[in-house]
């Protein structure tokens, strides 16, 4: 199921590269996505060292609103749809690890 997904993103990039809507020869685009790639982790990683879990939540949080900011600190090396897609990527990432530290349960 996944490599169908995967052969059909892989299409998707090709057509647009071909249409000219993607650069991914522009400088900076790897670069963002390995940075964009990283830097969750990374928050990951280091909240996991913290003990204290009110500390680990805040930190993961802070740590998580760093990455969600990274796409727009290189915002002008890299083309519009990869900006987009990064933005779009990581605003759902931030979110994700918000509502994993239970931040919003009623308890």
């Amino acid at each position: 199921m996944t490599s169908r997904y995967y052969v059909i993103g892989l299409a998707l990039l090709r057509t647009l590269h071909e249409r000219g809507l993607l650069d991914v020869d522009a400088p900076g685009t790897y670069a963002m996505i390995a940075i964009a790639v990283i830097f969750p982790f990374l928050g990951s990683l280091i909240s996991a060292l913290i003990p204290h879990r009110d500390t680990r939540r805040t930190t993961r949080i802070i740590l998580a609103g760093a990455a969600t900011c990274v796409p727009f600190a290189i915002a002008t090396s890299v083309d519009q749809l990869s900006l987009l897609f990064s933005v779009i990527v990581s605003i759902l990432c931030f979110l994700a690890t918000v509502y994993s530290t239970d931040l919003f349960s009623i308890n």
